[in-house]
C-alpha cells in the first residue's frame, strides 16, 4: 500500500467499516494495518469528508470542529495548543476513549510547489496538514497545490496617477563610456570580482564553439564587466534610483490589514531567524512600526538546510491598481531567438532585489518576525504588479540587443555564421563570433552601469544549443526542451488517487 509520504509498505490487515469516536462524534471508515508508518492511526481525507473536518489558527493554538453524520451537530475543540508550532511533530485529542495520536505531515517537496501559489488561506492551511477552502461547503474531492481562477487576488482595475508610475530615466549619453571588444585578446589580469580562481569555476563555452582565441576575447569582454556579475549576496546590485526612482505600489482607499502570522516549526526556527536577520543586514528589510500586518513563512530550498521566505501579499494585492501591462507572448518571443548562430543565456541575481520600493509604500509589506516589525526596502515578490515593472525596467536597462522575459536575458547571435568567415583584425576570429560579442559586451554594460548584477555561475555567455522557457533553440530552429520530453516519458502508472 502507498503511504502517506509516498512511501510503499506491506498492508497487513484490512478492518472495514470501523467505527470511531473523536470528540464526541461518532463515524464510521475503513482502516488499514501497514508496517512502519511514523504514527499510531493516520486519519485521512475519507474520514476528514465523513465528518467535514474544519481547523482554524486561533491564538489559543489549533482549533478543529467536525460535524456528526446525519445530524450535522458540530462539535470544536483544540487539536493544538499555541506553544506546538512544529507541524512536523505529533499532538494528542481528547475524544471520548481517551486519547487519540494525529500527526501531521510536512513534506518539503510538497512546500516547493507553494511558491506555485498565492492563496495565504492555502498556505496555512497547509502548513496545519489539511488544504481545505474554509469557506466552501462541501470539502474537494481530492487534495491541490493550485487553487481555483475563480479564487485569485486580483488587482483594481483602476488608472494609475502621473505620481504613482514608474519612471525609467535612460540617458542619451548611457553608452558615452562604452568600452570597446579587442580584436586581439590581452593577457587576463584579475579583477575585484573576477579573479582567477572565480573564472575557472566559471565553464563560458560548454558547446566548444570557441577557438582559443575567441575564448580570450571572451573573457576579455566579461573582465572589462566585471561589475555586472554577482557571484555571492554581497556582490548584488540595486538600481541606480537616478535611472529607475524608488517604485510605488499604487493602492486604493483601503482599511489597514492585520493577519495573525503562520506559527514558524521548531525544527527551523533557528535557522530562519538567521535568515531574517541576514536580510536586514543586507538591507532587504528594515525596521516598522506600521499599521499593518501580512503574514509570512518559510519553505525549504533544495539545498539541505536553506529556506526561502514567502510573504502572503494578497491583502495588498486586492487594493493595488492594476499595471496592465503584459509579458512577451511565448511563442513569438521564442520565435524570434531561433535559428540564430550562437545565442547568449543571462540570468538577474535576485532580480526583484535590485529595485528599490519607495518609502511611502514599504508600510504595506510590514510583517511580524521575532526579531521585530520589517518591511521590504525593495520591490516584493509575490505583489501583483512587481513581475510585469521588473520586466520593463529590465527592458531599457539591456537596450536593443538583448531579449528580456522577466529576470531572464537573452543575446541573440547572427542569423548566419558567414561560412566562418574572419575578420579582417584578426584571422583567428570569426565574424559572426565577434559580432555576438559586440553585443555581449553592450549588455553586459549597460546591466553593469545602470547599478544591477546578474548571476555569474548562472550565466551561459555563449552556447550553440539554449534552452528557452520550455524550448529548445538552436541554428537548426526550435523544439520542446528535452527535460520537458523526459520528465512526461518517466511518468510512473497512478497509484493512487
Amino acid at each position: 500500500m502507498r503511504l502517506a509520504d509516498g512511501h510503499i509498505s506491506p498492508m497487513n490487515h484490512r478492518c472495514c467499516n470501523i467505527e470511531l469516536e473523536v470528540g464526541g462524534i461518532r463515524s464510521r471508515a475503513h482502516l488499514y494495518v501497514v508496517e512502519g508508518p511514523s504514527y499510531e492511526l493516520l486519519l485521512g481525507r475519507p474520514w476528514q469528508r465523513a465528518v467535514r473536518y474544519e481547523h482554524r489558527d486561533i491564538e489559543q493554538g489549533l482549533l478543529v470542529t467536525i460535524y456528526e453524520p446525519g445530524s450535522n451537530v458540530p462539535h470544536s475543540f483544540m487539536a493544538a495548543p499555541a506553544e506546538q508550532s512544529d507541524p512536523r511533530s505529533s499532538y494528542s485529542t481528547e475524544g471520548v476513549d481517551g486519547v487519540r495520536e494525529v500527526s501531521h505531515l510536512l513534506y518539503v517537496t510538497e512546500l516547493e510547489a507553494v511558491l506555485e501559489r498565492e492563496d495565504g488561506d492555502q498556505e496555512a492551511a497547509f502548513l496545519s496538514g489539511e488544504l481545505r477552502d474554509k469557506s466552501d461547503p462541501e470539502p474537494p474531492s481530492a487534495m491541490t497545490m493550485y487553487k481555483p481562477v475563480a479564487r485569485k487576488v486580483r488587482p483594481v482595475a483602476t488608472n494609475i496617477s502621473e505620481d504613482d508610475r514608474v519612471k525609467i530615466n535612460i540617458p542619451p549619453d548611457f553608452e558615452d563610456d562604452l568600452p570597446q571588444v579587442p580584436f586581439s585578446a590581452p593577457p587576463f589580469e584579475p579583477g575585484k570580482r573576477l579573479t582567477q580562481e572565480r573564472l575557472d569555476e566559471l565553464d563560458l563555452d560548454p558547446d566548444k564553439m570557441l577557438n582559443e582565441e575567441e575564448r580570450k576575447i571572451l573573457i576579455a569582454v566579461i573582465r572589462q564587466n566585471e561589475l555586472a556579475l554577482a557571484f555571492d549576496e554581497t556582490e548584488k546590485g540595486v538600481i541606480d534610483a537616478d535611472i529607475v526612482p524608488p517604485v510605488k505600489i499604487p493602492v486604493v482607499e483601503h482599511t489597514p490589514w492585520h493577519h495573525r502570522n503562520i506559527p514558524i516549526p521548531a525544527a527551523i526556527k533557528e535557522d530562519v531567524l538567521r535568515l531574517l536577520q541576514d536580510k536586514v543586514d543586507s538591507g532587504l528589510y528594515e525596521p516598522s512600526s506600521a499599521g499593518y500586518t501580512i503574514k509570512w513563512f518559510a519553505v525549504a530550498k533544495k539545498q539541505k538546510g536553506q529556506y526561502r521566505i514567502v510573504h502572503d501579499l494578497q491583502p495588498l494585492n486586492g487594493v493595488s491598481a492594476r499595471n496592465p501591462g503584459r509579458l512577451p507572448q511565448i511563442d513569438a518571443f521564442v520565435g524570434e531567438l531561433s535559428g540564430k548562430a550562437c545565442i547568449g543565456a543571462l540570468d538577474h541575481f535576485s532580480g526583484f532585489d535590485q529595485v528599490w520600493l519607495a518609502v511611502d509604500s514599504r508600510d504595506f509589506t510590514t510583517f511580524e518576525t521575532a526579531i521585530g516589525r520589517l518591511r521590504h526596502t525593495r520591490l516584493p515578490q509575490g505583489g501583483t504588479n512587481s513581475c510585469i515593472v521588473f520586466h520593463y525596467i529590465v527592458v531599457a536597462v539591456v537596450g536593443r540587443d538583448g531579449k528580456v522575459y522577466v529576470d531572464d536575458m537573452f543575446i541573440p547571435g547572427p542569423e548566419s555564421t558567414y561560412d566562418d568567415e574572419p575578420i579582417p583584425e584578426n584571422a583567428n576570429v570569426r565574424r559572426f563570433i565577434y559580432e555576438y560579442l559586440v553585443k555581449l559586451n553592450r549588455v553586459l554594460f549597460r546591466v553593469g552601469k545602470a547599478g544591477m548584477t546578474i548571476s555569474a555561475r548562472k550565466m551561459s555567455p555563449i552556447r550553440r544549443t539554449a534552452e528557452v522557457l520550455g524550448q529548445e533553440v538552436s541554428p537548426e530552429g526550435r523544439r520542446v526542451a528535452k527535460g520537458k520530453v523526459e520528465a512526461i516519458e518517466k511518468w510512473s502508472r497512478c497509484g493512487s488517487v
